[in-house]
């Protein structure tokens, strides 16, 4: 009906004047699939080259925002409310957009991603180019800008759990260190364009370096193509034999317990035989015989009824032989389909109906997005423990290299060592990025109390930068930052992947950018504020200090939680 081909059916009866003889049916079980793993290296290198490349020329329109566009935006009439705000508006949209990465991954795959975001990245700084008001390019920056950013640095770090096990941090660790060389190198490169060429052809070249993550997204093949077999897992995907013994003494234990529950409850309520469930997916091949006759035809598509009826069931005292007769007549009816070993999945035969309740807009991708978001994730505490520090640290880091710039140029000092004060926030963060990395997969690393010290460091470094108002203590104090940030981001995979799993890594990050994003614009906001209101980028720096002791307050407290839990649990009970 409906223009499908109709089943056929072969008749379910014993063969006529041919006696059923020689061994009996064997029973064969498909074995559970043997576990897959990653490969921990082989491809798995390749997706950290990509991500390196990706991630190396990001900060060009990033980190290096407040060299680049900080005089073009002055001589537009912006002030630093309006540029805090532009800065921030790119980091909201990517935060937001960042939430539908991982959905968006798995309709259309990483790699065509990747390769949009470097071309959106080039089409942003094309446009910021020819850009002649504040308005256009705050359109242009936050919202164009903001969508590039996350398909062009998400996936070179979510992917890393997907192909290494046991040396994810390392991986990790050369992903981020790359990132932290693209600022010390973009930084410098990108005020020798601008001085050497201009703002307009700066923007130009800077945007065919965003055309290199089109090459990463070429290397980010999917992590099912490589996953390798569990060496500890010995079982095979293959039809297992189970003896007919285990059928018997299932057989004579059954009735008993049935007995017993009757005569106990008084109901006559129908009970579910759990071997005769298993049966649906039990196949029971009868090995080849010379009096068995030969079929007249194969058929294409075989339905065997071998399920027991509705009246087997109730019988719980005695062995139903017609039972018994019906699966060994459909063993034989196998005889002429044995094509057919391989599993076949259940599937309705009603689809049509399955299609018109469906709703017309099921198709829409957007739905389909939306339905692939873990929303359990938000039930997780520690999903909230892990997320909202992170965002908070982000949120201020971020800020932090906004105004860093603006900053040493306010105390009298030049482009250059603005520039190099970056520079060396990298250098910091690409060393100790790689050490920590090597570190963390080793079983005696701390990488909790790695991760929770990171936070307290970056609050110390924040608040005392603006003590001495000398360049060297400036660039000692970034330094310091620079250690904190790599023992945050290099231990938060770590961090991820205990308490809420490698499977879950992409959805954890994607929601975490949607808190980065709201806290973003309240951190930059009033940053930015401060600054126009007070004058000074003192205060905003201790804005930024205090919003750095609320994420190492949450890690403390945890710490101290888990401390008193354990000592408490230590305490015998008194009875009384």
């Amino acid at each position: 009906m409906g223009g499908k081909q109709s089943k056929k059916l072969v008749s379910n009866r014993p063969p006529p004047r041919a006696p059923m003889t020689g061994p009996a049916p064997v029973r064969m079980m498909p074995k559970s699939k043997k576990k897959m793993i990653p490969p921990d290296g082989g491809w798995g290198w390749m997706v950290v080259l990509g991500a390196c490349i990706s991630l190396f020329f990001f900060p060009s329109v990033t980190i290096a925002y407040g060299v680049m566009f900080k005089s073009h935006l002055e001589a537009m009439g912006a002030g630093a409310t309006e540029f805090t705000i532009i800065g921030n508006g790119l980091s909201t949209i990517w935060s937001f957009a960042a939430v539908f990465m991982a959905p968006l991954a798995e309709l259309f795959g990483a790699r065509s991603l990747t390769v949009l975001g470097g071309l959106l990245g080039f089409l942003t700084l094309v446009l910021l180019a020819f850009s002649t008001s504040v308005i256009s390019f705050t359109l242009v920056y936050s919202i164009l800008g903001g969508i590039s950013s996350p398909l062009c640095a998400f996936f070179g770090v979510v992917l890393i759990p997907k192909y290494f096990d046991k040396r994810k941090g390392l991986a990790n660790g050369f992903v981020v260190s790359a990132s932290a060389l693209g600022k010390i190198v973009m930084a410098p490169l990108v005020r020798l364009l601008l001085e050497q060429y201009g703002y307009r052809w700066a923007c130009l070249m800077v945007g065919a370096l965003c055309l290199h993550t089109c090459i990463s997204g070429m290397l980010y093949q999917p992590a099912e193509w490589h996953l390798i077999p569990d060496p500890n897992d010995s079982e095979e995907n293959e039809l297992q034999w189970r003896p007919p013994s285990t059928r018997t003494a299932a057989n004579e234990a059954e009735p008993r317990e049935v007995a017993t529950s009757k005569r106990t409850t008084g109901a006559a309520a129908r009970r579910v035989n759990v071997d005769e469930e298993e049966d649906d997916n039990v196949i029971f091949v009868m090995p080849t015989t010379p009096q068995m006759p030969q079929p007249c035809s194969r058929d294409d598509e075989v339905v065997l009824f071998s399920r027991s009826t509705s009246e087997t069931h109730n019988k719980g005292d005695k062995v139903d032989l017609k039972l018994n007769i019906i699966r060994m007549d459909s063993a034989a009816s196998l005889y002429g389909s044995l094509p057919m070993l391989t599993p076949v999945e259940e599937k309705k035969i009603d689809d049509d109906d399955d299609d018109e309740n469906s709703s017309c807009c099921s198709d829409f991708f957007l739905f389909k997005v939306f339905r692939l978001l873990d929303y359990g994730l938000l039930r997780e505490p520690y999903f909230h423990l892990i997320a909202w520090p992170n965002s908070f640290a982000i949120a201020s880091y971020v800020n932090l290299m906004y105004a860093l710039p603006g900053y040493i140029l306010s105390l009298g000092f030049s482009h250059y060592q603005s520039a190099f004060a970056i520079s060396v926030f990298s250098i910091m963060e690409v060393v100790f990025r790689l050490g920590i990395a090597f570190l963390s997969d080793f079983s005696w690393f701390p990488n909790e109390v790695v991760f929770t010290f990171g936070f307290v460091l970056a609050t110390v470094s924040v608040g005392f930068l603006t003590m001495i108002p000398s360049y060297e203590w400036i660039v000692t104090c970034v330094a310091v930052k620079g250690v904190a940030m790599s023992m945050i981001q290099v231990n938060s995979i770590h961090v991820i992947v205990k308490y809420l799993g490698a499977d879950r890594y992409a959805q954890v990050i994607g929601f975490s950018f949607l808190f980065n994003g709201v806290i973003m614009v309240v951190v930059g906001i009033t940053a930015g504020l401060l600054r126009d209101y007070f004058g000074s980028y003192a205060v905003s720096f201790y804005w930024i200090t205090v919003v750095f002791a609320v994420s190492a307050s949450v890690w403390i407290s945890w710490h101290c939680y888990k401390t008193f839990e354990s000592k408490y649990r230590k305490i015998p009970a008194h009875t009384t």
